[in-house]
This record gives structure tokens, C-alpha cells and sequence, in this order.
């Protein structure tokens, strides 16, 4: 704002607002430069000098920044994380390059708009060259070849609906994993045992008992040749029920003797013995 004569009302106001602007760029600067621009009368000296000082500095934050853009991947950040840092270098970006206005009288070229435009459709792009290829190419091809092409914030709604799909179906893919893994552990369990018990069979029945003419042992272990063990109790499967009950039988009536019967006794008419 330019000042004002020194006879304007609005001489006073405006020495006041400068007062108060000049005071603001001061402590906005570091000690050492404070001195360069300590004596200059107004805020819009003030403010001319130190734009020639650093716009050089802008410069090369600017290309600072467009190169990190240009070269920033997703890899493993999740597309929330990976947006946000995006927008955050777009952000500070836009404080630099700022879209010019036109106050043209009845303007009607809509270059501002179209500029808008242009910057919108560059972080699209960014956007989409960051995502990890292999998992979203297909995704980026179909943006693509939208017509016309959509906004930052719909790519961005787009790809973040494609993550939450992705993660549901790699769920599932991993709760069937599981489950075979299971189910195979369990059938090569029964394999297993069935290996086992199909060896324990074959080796116990090559044995046989000559005595007895039975499978399963030999005389060695025959316990009706070596005697039966203190807490032997008898198996109560029908094959064998038979066998186990005739030798409890016979070994029960060794060694026993059978009682003398006595002759039978006849009475006479009268009473006596014959």
C-alpha cells in the first residue's frame, strides 16, 4: 500500500499498520540480518530487499523439491502414507508457484483455470509413476485411460479401494493356506501311523508257536510253557476266549487228584448193608 500525503486523513492509519508490519518482519529474521534492513522507512522496503536477498534461495528449493517429487516411490509405505508425504512436498510447493490471477476486464480466456488444470493432472501423474508397478500397473493403466482424466483425490479414493481389495483376497489366500497345511500335516500324520502299525504287525506276525500252532509269538515267550506273569490278566476278544478259558481250566486241574467214589449201596428186606 502506497503511503498516503502527509495532509490525508489516512496518513495516521497507515504509519500505524507500517509500525506494526516492520516490527513483524524484524523478529521474523535471524540477529545477523536484522541489521541490513533495520533502517529502511517502510515494510515495503523492507520487504523488496530481502526478496532480491533470497529469491535465488526459492529457486533452488523449488527445484529441490520437484526433483524429491519426481523421484519418490511408494515401496513398502502403505498408499495413506505414501499420499500424504506426496501432498506435503505438493503443499509447500504451491507457496512458491503460485497461479497467477487476471483481473483483465471482462476476461473470459479462463487461463488461470486452465493452468489449475494442467497442475492437477501433473500430480496424477506423479501419483500414479510412485505406485509399486507390480501391483498396480493394471490399476494405473485403467486411470489412464479414463476420459477426462480424474481428479488427485478420485485416483487417490481408486487406488486406496484396490489396496483394501488386494489385503482381503491375500486374508483368505492365507486361511486356505493354513487350512491345507493342516490338513496335510494331519494325513501325513495317518500315514505315518499306518506305517508304524503296518510294521509292528508284519514284524510280530512272522512269529509262531510250534506248541500251540498260534501267531504272534514264539515258545520263548509262550506263557503256558514259561507260566503266566503276577499281573497277567486274560484277553476278552472272542478269537481268543475259547483258548484263554480251556487254559485257565487245565491249568487249574494240574496236579489235582480226582475224589474216590465210593460203590454204591443196596438195602435188604430186613434192612441191612449188602
Amino acid at each position: 500500500m502506497i503511503k498516503p500525503e502527509a495532509k490525508s486523513p489516512e496518513v495516521n492509519a497507515w504509519e500505524e499498520n507500517n509500525s506494526m508490519i516492520i516490527a513483524w518482519l524484524l523478529n521474523s529474521l535471524e540477529k545477523d540480518l536484522q541489521g541490513s534492513v533495520a533502517y529502511a522507512d517502510d515494510a515495503k522496503t523492507i520487504w523488496d530487499d530481502l526478496k532480491k536477498h533470497f529469491s535465488r534461495e526459492n529457486a533452488s528449493r523449488v527445484h529441490q523439491l520437484k526433483r524429491d517429487i519426481s523421484l519418490f516411490r511408494q515401496e513398502r509405505q502403505p498408499i495413506a502414507v505414501y499420499h500424504t508425504k506426496l501432498k506435503i512436498m505438493w503443499d509447500e510447493l504451491s507457496t512458491y508457484t503460485k497461479i497467477p490471477t487476471y483481473s483483465c476486464a471482462g476476461c473470459t480466456c479462463g487461463s488461470a483455470k486452465e493452468i489449475a488444470q494442467q497442475r492437477e493432472e501433473e500430480k496424477v501423474h506423479q501419483f500414479l509413476m510412485g505406485l509399486n508397478r507390480d501391483t498396480y500397473e493394471i490399476i494405473q493403466s485403467q486411470i489412464l485411460s479414463m476420459e477426462p482424466l480424474p481428479s488427485i483425490n478420485k485416483v487417490y479414493a481408486i487406488v486406496m479401494r484396490e489396496e483394501k481389495q488386494r489385503a482381503t483376497h491375500k486374508g483368505a489366500e492365507v486361511n486356505i493356506e493354513a487350512a491345507a497345511i493342516n490338513v496335510g500335516m494331519l494325513e501325513g500324520n495317518e500315514q505315518i501311523f499306518a506305517v508304524k502299525a503296518s510294521t509292528r504287525n508284519s514284524g510280530t506276525s512272522k512269529l509262531r508257536c510250534d506248541r500251540y500252532e498260534r501267531t504272534g509269538h514264539d515258545k520263548s515267550k509262550c506263557y503256558e510253557l514259561i507260566g503266566y506273569p503276577p499281573n497277567w490278566k486274560p484277553r476278552r476278544s472272542n478269537k481268543n476266549k475259547g483258548f484263554m478259558k480251556a487254559s485257565h481250566v487245565s491249568e487249574a486241574t494240574v496236579g489235582r487228584k480226582e475224589p474216590r467214589r465210593s460203590a454204591p449201596v443196596s438195602l435188604t428186606s430186613d434192612g441191612t448193608h449188602n
